[in-house]
């Protein structure tokens, strides 16, 4: 079992965090295998929301499959008290770590389901849509326009 953390970094215009809601939020991540070092070619949605039953022991993963190439059994779990915000002004920050057996995270990719938080008004924005990379919108309250861009992301071992 290896834990592996998603550092995320984004520009905030006007904007005091980015975060999700951990029950509804999915994770779009490409796989690796561990054992053979291929990729899946796909991009696989992770989320606290799809549990699936531990073939061996008791609980639930929230992804499971076999690989294409070895047949190795892979499977990753969210650990939900991981989930945090990113902060405006911070550096590469933790978000989420996932427990990986068998394959690993090689790429995400964020799309929809994000929240943002103005910085100068109480207005949250609610699911936003990174995958173009970016995202622009005007908080009426504020009267000023906020935004998101260059976004980064990474996997640590942690």
């Amino acid at each position: 079992m290896v834990k592996i953390a998603l550092q995320f970094k984004a520009e905030l215009e006007n904007l005091e965090k980015l975060y999700v809601d951990p029950e509804t939020f999915t994770w779009w991540l490409q796989l690796v295998c561990t054992n053979c070092r291929e990729g899946t070619g796909k991009v696989h949605d992770v989320s606290l929301t799809h549990q699936i039953p531990c073939k061996i022991g008791h609980g639930h993963v929230h992804y499971s499959a076999k690989c294409k190439f070895c047949s190795k059994e892979q499977t990753i779990e969210i650990i939900p008290d991981s989930i945090k915000p990113y902060v405006k002004g911070d550096p590469l920050t933790k978000v989420v770590v996932f427990e990986c057996r068998g394959v690993e995270p090689s790429q995400f990719e964020p799309r929809d389901g994000w929240i943002a938080k103005a910085e100068n008004s109480s207005l949250v924005f609610n699911d936003i849509d990174l995958k173009e990379g970016d995202w622009a919108e005007y908080d009426e309250k504020a009267q000023e326009p906020v935004g998101i861009d260059s976004i980064e992301s990474n996997f640590v071992r942690s």
